[in-house]
């Protein structure tokens, strides 16, 4: 027996090493984030601890006990001790002690040993597996790694590497809750590449079975990937399903600060045994661990803070539970800093959430006063053109404002009114004679005559004004009246047409009152004078008609004052005169 099964024991020993070097592989990759060489990896050293269990014909014990609790013997009960420690086994000694004895009892606690470091590692990957495939899932370019992988497997031809990579991307593919669900079962199911598993997690005795560290690893991932209600899930059934022999050895380890007896281990382990290297302080520490993170991390989250507290106090071991006080203690210390930390972070985005709101009030007013300022400017824009259409359709142009300014000027320099004679009173009968004289000297001198009479007019009209305040004699009267009508009406025509010259209109009238004047009163026939008058008065005429610029209405009625003023000239001098 020992023959035949030396060789499998011994090849199963010698793969140790190797899959303790595809372990530094895998986490070296991790570290490096090569995803193709972990996976890689990962694969084959699950797949070698698989193939090594399936060597050992039957070595390795099936039972529902946990592979990380030594057996214990039936008789014993609580607060007894376990009938095998879980001491490491030095390689080298055992191969030496296996060729110096016979012994069956030393074949089985050897393979023992064997599975039990199969397990260790099993473990170790078990849990870096979990953690890559939850860092993965919580990444934004998860889809880059998918098209990696998709151009690996182009390029791939092992048939081995073609299943691991394809189902690295099945299990990619899926939801995080059921990524969560198939890693899960995984773990305790016959066929451990199962990803189709989406029940809800429920105790049972196979559950028992994997050790407290994975359940820990697999509640940070649903924690990782905002499932926490899934992580509670999972502990609770794993705590639901641990027996009563299991709890047993769980409350000796936490009470126990020595090995057991040396008469309950085997010759191997004697030889090997030393309390620092003992694996239940690793058993201990996942353990507590495990319900730390099932108190503060999952069900703080889940707002069950009330419920973690009274979990925690009943497995403190006074009141029956295998925690000790220190233990307890210090996981409730922990959920109270969980606590003050989700109360920081409640208050932080609260008031992030208060600035962001004052932000946008403050750009929502200032874009209203920016809208208000547009608004009031494009009114007053609007406002002031408005006047200035306005303004500029009621007042003239410039040209326009030079022109009524210029007429302004001559309205107040020329009164209505012709103004009084500075010289005093004038004598009517010297100034006709000098108006005859000096007609008669303009007859004498024919080439001069138009000018000599315009020049003698203009003194006549600018130097001598009557003054309608003293008395008169009939015919001072009615000369004065005449030139008064002759003012008045001028300066109405003035205001009616701003271009009109009065001086030669008012030439035209004064040379014929005066020729008529001077037919009437002196009965003088010179044909010369009459003629150097006509001849004058046409060209005033002319001159009047062209400065009026076709305006009709304007010289009708400058003809009829005319005309109504000579026959009242006319009949008031023939009347006086016989």
């Amino acid at each position: 027996m020992s023959g035949s099964a030396i060789p499998s024991r011994k090849q199963r020993f010698n793969s140790l090493d190797c899959l303790r070097h595809t372990y530094r592989l895998a986490a070296k990759a991790f570290l490096h984030n090569d995803h193709l060489v972990i996976w890689s990896s990962l694969s084959t050293g699950l797949a070698s601890i698989q193939a090594s269990w399936s060597d050992s014909n039957g070595l390795l014990e099936h039972t529902r006990r946990p592979w990380w609790i030594s057996s214990i013997s039936p008789h014993h009960h609580r607060h007894q001790q376990p009938f095998q420690s879980q001491e490491p086994v030095e390689p080298s000694s055992a191969l030496n002690r296996f060729s110096s004895t016979s012994s069956t009892s030393s074949f089985d606690a050897f393979d023992h040993r064997i599975n039990q470091e199969l397990h260790q590692l099993d473990r170790k990957f078990q849990i870096l597996k979990i953690t890559y495939l939850a860092s993965i899932a919580s990444q934004p370019a998860s889809e880059n790694i998918k098209e990696l992988i998709r151009n690996h497997l182009d390029s791939v031809e092992d048939d081995h590497q073609v299943k691991y990579f394809n189902e690295l991307l099945s299990l990619l593919n899926l939801p995080s809750d059921q990524l969560i669900h198939s890693l899960w079962s995984s773990l305790h199911q016959a066929d451990s590449n199962s990803i189709n598993s989406s029940l809800t997690p429920l105790a049972s005795p196979d559950l028992a079975t994997i050790h407290p560290s994975i359940v820990t690893a697999i509640s940070l991932a649903s924690i990782k990937l905002n499932l926490p209600r899934i992580g509670k899930q999972i502990c609770e059934a794993w705590l639901g399903s641990l027996d009563d022999q299991t709890l047993d050895y769980l409350d000796w380890l936490f009470q126990s600060s020595h090995s057991p007896p040396s008469s309950s281990i085997s010759i191997t382990n004697q030889l090997h045994s030393t309390p620092s290297k003992r694996p239940s302080s690793d058993i201990r520490y996942s353990y507590e661990r495990l319900i730390e993170v099932y108190c503060v991390q999952i069900l703080s989250r889940l707002d069950e803070r009330e419920f973690a507290i009274g979990f925690v106090q009943n497995q403190n071991r006074q009141l029956g539970g295998i925690l000790s006080v220190d233990t307890v203690q210090n996981i409730l210390d922990a959920l109270d800093q969980q606590q003050a930390h989700q109360s920081y972070l409640i208050n932080l985005a609260i008031q992030k959430q208060l600035k962001i709101e004052e932000l946008q009030k403050q750009r929502l007013s200032k874009q209203t006063s920016s809208s208000h300022t547009k608004k009031q400017t494009h009114s007053t824009n609007l406002t002031n053109s408005n006047q200035t259409h306005s303004t500029s359709s009621r007042q003239p142009s410039s040209h326009f404002k030079a022109s009524n300014q210029a007429e302004g000027t001559s309205k107040k320099a020329k009164p209505n009114k012709p103004p009084s004679n500075p010289n005093g009173p004038i004598n009517i009968k010297e100034t006709i004679s000098t108006l005859t004289k000096e007609t008669k000297t303009s007859s004498n001198q024919s080439h001069k005559g138009f000018s000599i009479m315009r020049d003698c007019l203009s003194r006549f009209v600018s130097n001598h004004h009557l003054d309608s305040s003293r008395p008169q004699t009939e015919s001072i009267g009615m000369i004065q009246v005449l030139r008064y009508s002759l003012f008045s009406k001028l300066a109405l025509i003035q205001n009616k047409r701003n271009r009109i010259k009065l001086v030669g209109i008012l030439l035209g009238f004064t040379l014929m009152t005066l020729n008529l004047i001077r037919r009437t009163v002196y009965k003088a026939n010179n044909n010369s004078a009459s003629f150097s008058h006509r001849l004058m008065v046409i060209s005033s005429w002319s001159q009047l008609i062209n400065l009026s610029k076709g305006k009709t209405s304007l010289i009708k009625d400058t003809l009829m004052i005319v005309w109504f003023k000579l026959l009242q000239t006319l009949k008031m001098l023939i009347g006086s005169n016989f």
